[in-house]
C-alpha cells in the first residue's frame, strides 16, 4: 500500500476473539451461497465455487489510456528496462510467471485456519478450513507484490469486490507465514481477510488509471493496466499516438508528459502520487470515478499531504516519515528540495541508461542512477566537497569508506516497511538532541553499534560545533544500539534489529559482541522483529546454520535464544570494540544481570506501523 487515504488499514476491524471463528465461518458460507447464486444466474454447471474471471476487476482502456504495450512499438529501449522493474509485476494475473509461490499443495494454519494452496494447470486455488471443519476453495485472481513478498486476492463473488488469502509468501525464505507477522504490529492481531482493500486502496498505487466504481451497492472495479505501467507516469498515451501516427497534425495535442521536462517539484509528485502519507481531497468522488490527478497536475489540488491524523503510524514525533514507500513527504520537507532543485530524479530512474554497467536485476533493486551509487548527487550541487581533501575535512572519515558517503549520515536507515529499513529521504544531520528528543536513533550510532550517545555528543561538538544535551550516566557510557535494541519500544527494536546485521556497521563496531544481545529478540511479542533478529543472526560468525523458526512455539524460541547464547560463549573473541559498553566483561563474557536490567525496562507500548 503505498497511498494512505483512510481506508481500513492492516486487522483494523478485527473482531473479538470469541466472534473471530463465527465470522469466518460466516464469510465462507455467505461466499458459497453468493457463488451458487451466480452460479444458477449464468446457468453454468462447471463454474468452481465463484466463478473466477467475471467477479474481479476489469481491465478496460478508457479515458486516453492504451497499456504499455502500445508504447513499445516507438520506445523500445524504454520499454525494455520499464519491463523489467518490479514497478510493472506489482499487481499480475496467476501465471506460471507471475506466482512466487509453488502451490503444490502447502499447508499453512493459524489458529483456527488452516490453507492449503495447489495449482490446476494455470489456475490457482487457495483451500481453508477451520477448526469446525467448515471448507471453502477459492481461486486465485490477482496477485500484489513481486519483489519481496507476494499476496494473494480472491473474489468475494459480489460484483468486482475482492478480499485477501490471510498469508503472504516470502520469496527470499521460500515460505507462506500469516500476512499479519510480516508487518510490525502489536501481538494477537487476529486472521483478516481484509475484504475490499483492494478496491478502495490497493490499486491506488498498484495499478494504472484504478477506478474503485464504488456507487450505491455496485462496486464496478476497473483499471487501464495491472501493474504500474507506462502511463503512470507519461499520463495517458492516445493522443500521444495519433499525434505522431497522423504526421504531427497541429489538429491533435500531444499532451503526453515526460517527468523529466517538468520542474523538480512537478516531477516528484509524479512518484509521490503514490510514494507519500496523504489524504484525498474527495474521496467519495475518487472512489466512484478514480483519480483526477494526472502527471504535470499539482498532486495538493488533490492531496492532503502528511495529515497530522496518521500520528506515528507514520511519522516520528518531529514530522519525519518512519515508513518506507512514503519517500515524497521526506523529500518534499528536505531543504534540498525546499532551497534548491533536488528531485526524486536526481537519484532515481525508471529506465536504465545505456552507460550503465549493471545488469536489469541489479539496477532494478533500488532504480538508482549510477551516479547515486556513490556522492555524485550530492557533489552536483556541494561543490566545496569536490575535493577528496574537503570531502575527509568535512566527513572526518576515511576516503572510500562507508563513512565517507553523504547518504550514510545525512539519510540513514530510519524508515521501516516489509521486514526490513530504508534510508530516510529527508536529508538532515546527526544530532542527539533530536534523537532524545523524538526517540530517532541518529546516523552515528546506527552504524557505530558499540557507541554511546556521550561518545557522539562529544564528537559531534568537536566536529561541528554542536552543543550536547544533558545526558544520564547509562546514555553517556552505554552502547546507545544496545539500549535500544533491548529497551526500546517495537519500532526502535526493528530498526537496530535490523543494523545488528548490517554489514558496514559490522566494519565500524565489530560483530563479535552482537549474538548475546540479538538473541534476545527471538523470543520478542512482536512477529517482524523475531524474524529481522533470526536474518541478521545469521549473517553473524558461527550462526550461517543456526536453525531457528520466529513462528515456532513460545517454548521453542527460548531454547532458540538460549542455543544462541551458547554457541555464542564458546567462540573466540578479540574485539575490536569497547567491552564495557556492549556489556562485557573484560574476559569477554557476558554481564546478564546488566543485560536483564535493560530488558526489565523495555518499552511494552504498542506500536503499529502501517505500511
Amino acid at each position: 500500500m503505498r497511498d494512505d487515504t483512510p481506508v481500513r488499514s492492516v486487522n483494523e476491524d478485527l473482531a473479538p476473539p470469541r466472534q473471530r471463528k463465527a465470522r469466518l465461518i460466516g464469510i465462507f458460507s455467505l461466499v458459497a451461497v453468493l457463488g451458487a447464486i451466480f452460479i444458477l444466474y449464468r446457468g453454468s454447471q462447471t463454474v468452481p465455487s465463484v466463478t473466477a474471471h467475471n467477479n474481479m476487476p476489469r481491465q478496460v482502456k478508457s479515458d486516453g489510456f492504451v497499456s504499455s504495450q502500445a508504447c513499445e512499438e516507438c520506445h523500445e529501449s524504454q520499454h525494455a528496462s520499464w519491463h523489467a522493474t518490479y514497478h510493472r509485476t506489482m499487481t499480475q494475473i496467476p501465471s506460471p510467471e507471475a506466482v512466487a509461490a509453488p502451490f503444490n499443495g502447502e499447508q499453512v494454519e493459524v489458529e483456527d485456519v488452516k490453507a492449503t494452496f495447489t495449482r490446476q494447470g494455470d489456475d490457482y486455488f487457495a483451500r481453508f478450513e477451520t477448526m469446525d471443519d467448515a471448507e471453502v476453495e477459492r481461486q486465485i485472481l490477482m496477485t500484489t507484490g513481486s519483489h519481496f513478498m507476494q499476496v494473494c486476492w480472491m473474489s468475494t463473488g459480489w460484483e468486482r469486490q475482492l478480499e485477501m488469502v490471510p498469508f503472504a509468501y516470502l520469496k527470499e525464505d521460500q515460505r507462506w507465514i500469516p500476512r499479519r507477522a510480516a508487518f510490525l504490529q502489536p501481538p494477537g492481531a487476529e486472521v483478516s481477510f481484509e475484504t475490499g482493500r483492494w478496491n478502495r486502496g490497493c490499486m491506488r498505487c498498484h495499478t494504472t488509471h484504478g477506478v474503485p466504481g464504488v456507487a450505491a451497492m455496485q462496486m464496478d472495479t476497473r483499471v487501464a493496466e495491472f501493474g504500474i505501467g507506462c502511463e503512470a507516469c507519461h499520463g495517458p498515451g492516445e493522443n500521444h499516438i495519433r499525434f505522431y501516427k497522423s504526421g504531427e497534425s497541429p489538429l491533435i495535442k500531444d499532451d503526453i508528459v515526460n517527468p523529466s521536462l517538468l520542474s523538480h517539484e512537478r516531477s516528484s509528485q509524479v512518484c509521490g502520487r503514490c510514494h507519500l502519507v496523504s489524504a484525498m481531497v474527495d474521496e467519495p468522488d475518487y472512489l466512484q470515478h478514480g483519480f483526477s490527478y494526472q502527471p504535470g497536475d499539482d498532486l495538493e489540488k488533490s492531496r492532503n499531504i502528511g495529515q497530522s491524523e496518521f500520528g506515528e503510524s507514520h511519522f516520528w514525533p518531529d514530522g519525519m516519515v518512519r515508513t518506507s514507500g512514503r519517500e515524497f513527504n521526506a523529500v518534499r520537507a528536505s531543504p534540498c528540495f525546499q532551497h534548491g532543485e533536488l528531485s526524486c530524479l536526481s537519484c532515481h530512474s525508471m529506465h536504465q541508461s545505456e552507460d550503465d554497467s549493471r545488469d536489469r536485476k541489479q539496477w532494478a533493486n533500488g532504480l538508482l542512477q549510477s551516479k547515486a551509487l556513490g556522492n555524485g548527487t550530492c557533489l552536483q550541487c556541494h561543490t566545496e566537497f569536490e575535493s577528496t581533501e574537503k570531502r575527509t575535512e568535512h566527513t572526518h572519515h576515511v576516503a572510500g569508506s562507508d563513512g565517507s558517503l553523504c547518504y550514510n549520515c545525512h539519510m540513514p536507515y530510519t524508515m521501516y516497511g516489509l521486514l526490513k529499513t530504508s534510508r530516510n529521504h529527508q536529508i538532515n544531520s546527526p544530532n542527539v538532541h533530536v534523537t532524545l528528543d523524538t526517540g530517532r536513533p541518529n546516523a552515528c550510532n546506527l552504524c557505530h553499534l558499540d557507541k554511546s550517545l556521550g561518545w557522539t555528543a562529544y564528537y559531534l561538538q568537536n566536529w561541528y560545533d554542536i552543543t550536547p544535551p544533558k545526558l544520564n550516566e547509562s546514555q553517556q557510557h552505554l552502547s546507545a544500539a544496545l539500549q535500544w535494541l533491548l529497551s526500546g519500544d517495537a519500532a526502535q527494536r526493528a530498526l537496530l534489529a535490523w543494523h545488528m546485521g548490517w554489514q558496514p556497521a559490522h566494519e565500524a563496531s565489530g560483530n563479535q559482541w552482537i549474538a548475546p544481545h540479538l538473541a534476545q529478540l527471538l523470543e520478542d511479542p512482536y512477529d517482524a522483529i523475531r524474524y529481522i533478529a533470526q536474518r541478521s543472526l545469521a549473517g553473524l560468525p558461527g550462526f550461517g546454520d543456526f536453525l531457528y523458526d520466529f513462528l515456532a512455539s513460545g517454548q521453542d524460541r527460548t531454547a532458540a535464544r538460549m542455543r544462541a547464547v551458547e554457541l555464542w560463549s564458546n567462540m573466540p573473541k578479540a574485539p575490536p570494540f569497547s567491552p564495557e559498553s556492549v556489556l562485557l566483561d573484560e574476559n569477554g563474557n557476558l554481564r546478564e544481570q546488566e543485560q536483564r536490567k535493560l530488558l526489565d525496562a523495555r518499552s511494552d507500548r504498542p506500536v503499529r506501523l502501517v505500511e
